[in-house]
């Protein structure tokens, strides 16, 4: 199976997320800007607008809009918090609305939860199912990098779903079964067989798909998280265009290219 069957394969009701669109669009610009650097190789364009999170809890005025002001302000608080410290009375009250709003929108926490997630996740932005599309035309090893790229500037313009990962990866639960079933196997899917089609080419090493997908995975989504302490520790905010440009492309010379220099490389023991 090539990466061009991922289109076709028929489980486009999953939705994995790369980069904003819709209303996000405007904040994905960096990462179309260097999904053209890779593929063309072009020096990076720097700018100094700085990113925001879109999960802000709002004060909702229009009752019309109270269910998605409650999927967002859900989505906030069970990311800071996890799902066991976040009632629905506290979600209400962030939203300023009553408890019975959340319980006849959504009936349960659960659900309301279940239902954060997705609102996030349609968000965050588009299928993998167009990735092959994008691509086709570029070599394996430039798809994996674009991917690893893309993957890093969702979780750094929205990082409520790596998050609410992290808060449900410590134990496994229904909820985290859930979330592998919807959201996060077909991402898996489709990173094996970028992997398979560079190792075909003979561009990378033959190292198990299960251990190199947890790393691409857990750097993209564990770097991102780290944004507080970097800012506290070092004054340095990774949500500036510069600063997400530096660490992105960072992230790609370690992962790719190792981190010690090629003539003083050790060997792994």
């Amino acid at each position: 199976m090539n990466i061009e069957d991922v289109s076709d394969s028929g489980q486009n009701d999953r939705i994995v997320v790369l980069f904003p669109q819709g209303e996000d669009m405007a904040k994905a610009k960096g990462a179309k800007a260097a999904d053209q650097r890779e593929a063309q190789r072009v020096p990076p364009r720097r700018g100094k607008k700085s990113r925001s999170d879109i999960a802000a809890q709002p004060v909702l005025t229009d009752t019309n809009r109270s269910r998605d002001g409650l999927l967002l302000v859900a989505a906030e608080l069970f990311a800071s918090h996890g799902y066991a410290a976040v009632s629905t009375t506290m979600i209400a009250k962030a939203a300023g609305l009553t408890q019975s709003m959340v319980h006849y929108y959504f009936g349960s926490k659960e659900a309301l939860w279940k239902a954060a997630v997705d609102h996030i996740v349609e968000r965050r932005g588009i299928v993998f199912g167009t990735v092959p599309h994008d691509l086709k035309d570029i070599d394996a090893v430039s798809r994996l990098k674009i991917l690893v790229r893309r993957l890093f500037r969702a979780n750094l313009q929205n990082p409520q779903f790596t998050r609410i990962i992290l808060h449900e990866a410590v134990t496994i639960s229904p909820r985290l079964e859930w979330l592998l079933d919807r959201h996060l196997m077909r991402g898996f899917d489709v990173i094996g067989i970028m992997l398979a089609d560079a190792l075909k080419d003979k561009t990378i090493k033959d190292l198990p798909f299960h251990n190199v997908s947890a790393i691409i995975t857990a750097v993209a989504a564990t770097v991102v998280s780290q944004g507080n302490v970097t800012h506290t520790t070092k004054g340095i905010d990774l949500n500036s265009e510069e600063n997400a440009d530096s660490l992105e492309d960072s992230i790609i010379e370690i992962l790719f290219n190792g981190l010690c220099e090629s003539r003083k490389r050790p060997e792994i023991i």
